[in-house]
């Protein structure tokens, strides 16, 4: 059993591999491609790892996503592409990769509701939904205006059925963050 402090050197291992892996080989400006061909290459790329993640073909999956965002990994659709990664990973069994991928995603675009439901879907599929619960109860006893842990915490309750204790998570959100979009989605949790 891996104790918590080992279990998080881990994760951010896994997210620096993951995240470096991708940033590997960048192509851009030192190269003969217009950024038209560069655009066209990423959606292509990110077409066809769509189609393999239908195909449950996860491994095929996780390779045209990274190919996609070592195109251009701070184009605007670098945050669904490390959502469809994250996706690619955890169906492919590569929890830590999976988590690296959905927080990535996050980071990018804190707003998005369906990258807190698939990183809480991840931690729950591999055991660590207590862990994650845990953590992000612990991170608002730190910091009490952290509005998006309130939000994580919210749907980790709701998806154990802790109805009561989500819709409060909920309201911490929507209170600490009254305008963003990731309170409207909280509402929509109430």
């Amino acid at each position: 059993m891996l104790k918590e402090s080992h279990y998080l050197v881990l994760v951010l291992c896994a997210s620096f591999f993951c995240i470096s892996s991708v940033y590997s080989e960048p192509v851009g400006e030192e190269t003969d491609m217009s950024m038209d061909s560069i655009r066209s290459n990423i959606i292509k790329h990110s077409q066809e790892g769509q189609l393999f993640l239908e195909r449950e073909q996860y491994g095929n999956a996780v390779s045209e996503f990274k190919i996609a965002l070592q195109l251009n990994p701070s184009a605007s659709l670098a945050a669904p592409l490390y959502n469809n990664l994250g996706v690619a990973f955890r169906e492919s069994g590569e929890y830590l990769f999976a988590v690296a991928s959905f927080q990535r995603a996050i980071r990018l675009t804190p707003s998005t509701e369906l990258y807190y439901k698939n990183l809480v879907a991840t931690y729950d599929r591999f055991g660590k939904l207590v862990k994650a619960y845990e953590g992000f109860g612990r991170t608002t006893k730190i910091n009490p205006s952290d509005g998006e842990a309130w939000f994580l915490l919210g749907l980790i309750n709701e998806r154990v059925g802790r109805t009561q204790m989500a819709r409060q998570a909920f309201k911490k959100c929507r209170q600490l963050e009254p305008n963003s979009l990731l309170a409207e989605a909280a509402k929509s949790h109430l």
